[in-house]
């Protein structure tokens, strides 16, 4: 295991710049986001991975309008939707 220090930016965004040999080393590309989770004091983060989903007009409008509605973005109502989703599967097939 190897320690990086780093400076973390904070804006609208946190943003932070690794080494270059650890981003070839993890291959991470420019830009990269992560989902970042603390627990216990430890920090794990998750790159996430872009998923790309065709909507017919009529779903495209329907989501759009369910995401107005809830405040947030289209992008964030299919991460929601695709979040539950897998959980609800992923516990059915535990059971």
């Amino acid at each position: 295991m190897k320690t990086y220090n780093t400076k973390v930016e904070t804006r609208e965004e946190s943003f932070i710049t690794f080494p270059e040999e650890l981003v070839e080393q993890m291959g991470w590309k420019e830009n990269q986001k992560f989902t970042i989770e603390e627990k216990d004091g430890n920090i794990t983060m998750k790159p996430y991975t872009e998923v790309e989903i065709d909507f017919d007009d009529e779903t495209f409008m329907k989501l759009a309008k369910m995401a107005h509605e809830q405040d947030i973005t289209f992008n964030e109502l299919c991460n929601n939707i695709l979040r539950d989703k897998i959980c609800k599967l992923e516990t059915s097939l535990n059971d």
